[in-house]
């Protein structure tokens, strides 16, 4: 709400309401049954409020003026952690006080607009900001935290490797490579994929190549998780910041060895937008998707095509999530209750949550009807996997994300950090 006043003065009121914050430390309050306008207005709590007074000549002083606020007062900076680095507001003060209703405070902020003309910006104006916060940890925005869906879902390597059916020797080399061999994957020596990972990769492929289409398939799942590590290669970091090689002529030959051998495999990396080495782009998942899969094999065959396809953005450029979601849908159709379906149930809220996100902030816009159909099904999913349980943390998270989407906010949980922010 802005109100103006006489001598050019103009007031304006923000006031901000939250959702209920679950905390870990207690039984979950179960899930809302109302939604939209009755959810907001029933379930949220005024906890801020900010008056900001713009166009007074003297705002420090008017600042120093308010006297009428409630509590002790203080100057201490520390207090001021929402306004940490912020040029435009300057702490004046603030008070807090402790009421039979909970903890109060009252911050005061200054701003003085620039004295110099050729600096100053079209409207500034000198003003006051005075900021009331109700102390609760029961209501707040959303937590920074987010949720890994493939964190609770059985280990897909392990499963391919019993799968395959290969000679134990050769099955225990791939899966070396999935696990740190001492200590933190931080830890681990340069992983020299030319004369390490390849030897190990050819001759898993060649024993693949002769097997049955369902050990086959099995056998290039597991060649797939383990062509990620290539992601790691000390041939792939570049020089000067690769200290592996003494020169870049002693660097070129192994990076050119090893795309040899790669190309020889029919295994592709690519440089990604983002400032990094090569990546491992699963292209081995094109090889399962050809082969004629039964039983077990098919189930976990599509798991991993499902984790190859996932929904994520490539820098700050737009995902099309509408492949990922059309298998994802088809995969629950088919196993609606089963070992994998709540890590897709999550990977497919995080599909459809991009969706929405990014119509925010990129091209591909959506209608009214299109975002509340996604957020639709997003609240669905969610409530399916919430009911077949998890952690209590990430039920904690889940909880407040269905509260969240179906009261209005949108998503959030499971949105990178570039749509959040």
């Amino acid at each position: 709400m802005k109100v103006s006043l006489a001598d050019g003065i103009d007031v304006r009121r923000t006031a901000v309401f939250y959702q209920p914050n679950v905390q870990y430390d207690g039984p979950l309050t179960p899930l809302p049954s109302e939604t939209g306008a009755a959810l907001r207005e029933h379930g949220c709590k005024l906890v801020r409020v900010l008056l900001e007074i713009e166009g007074i000549k003297d705002p420090r002083g008017f600042a120093e003026r308010i006297s009428t606020l409630p509590g002790k007062r203080s100057t201490d900076q520390d207090y001021f952690p929402r306004n940490r680095g912020n040029r435009y507001w300057r702490p004046v003060y603030f008070n807090d006080d402790f009421s039979l209703d909970g903890l109060h405070f009252w911050f005061v902020y200054s701003h003085e607009a620039a004295q110099d003309t050729s600096r100053a910006v079209k409207g500034d104006k000198p003003g006051v900001l005075l900021e009331w916060e109700f102390g609760t940890v029961h209501y707040g925005p959303p937590s920074s935290d987010t949720v890994n869906p493939l964190e609770y879902q059985p280990w897909v390597a392990l499963r391919a490797a019993m799968l395959a059916g290969q000679p134990q020797g050769p099955t225990l080399r791939m899966l070396s490579f999935l696990v740190p061999q001492g200590g933190q994957w931080r830890e681990q020596p340069p992983l020299y994929c030319h004369r390490q990972l390849i030897p190990v990769l050819r001759n898993w492929l060649a024993l693949a190549a002769k097997a049955q289409p369902n050990q086959r398939a099995a056998a290039l799942v597991l060649a797939d998780l383990v062509a990620g590590r290539l992601d790691f290669c000390t041939e792939f970091e570049e020089v000067p910041h690769n200290y592996a090689f003494k020169n870049l002529d002693s660097w070129h030959q192994e990076y050119e060895v090893l795309e040899k051998e790669l190309a020889e495999l029919g295994i592709e990396t690519a440089k990604p937008a983002r400032p990094t080495g090569e990546r491992y782009t699963r292209n081995l998942v094109d090889r399962i998707r050809k082969l004629k899969r039964t039983g077990a094999v098919d189930e976990l065959s599509l798991v991993a095509i499902l984790d190859a396809d996932r929904c994520e953005r490539s820098g700050y450029a737009d995902a099309d999530c509408t492949k990922f979601i059309g298998e994802a849908e088809s995969f629950l159709a088919r196993y609606a209750n089963d070992e994998w379906t709540p890590s897709v149930r999550l990977m497919l809220a995080e599909a459809y949550e991009i969706t929405v996100g990014q119509s925010d902030v990129g091209d591909s816009a959506l209608s009214d009807a299109e975002r509340a159909e996604l957020e639709r099904k997003t609240a669905e999913q969610l409530r399916a996997w919430y009911s077949s349980g998890g952690s209590e943390r990430d039920e904690t998270l889940v909880w407040g994300e269905i509260w969240g989407i179906e009261a209005g906010s949108g998503p959030w949980l499971l949105l990178p950090d570039e749509l959040r922010q």
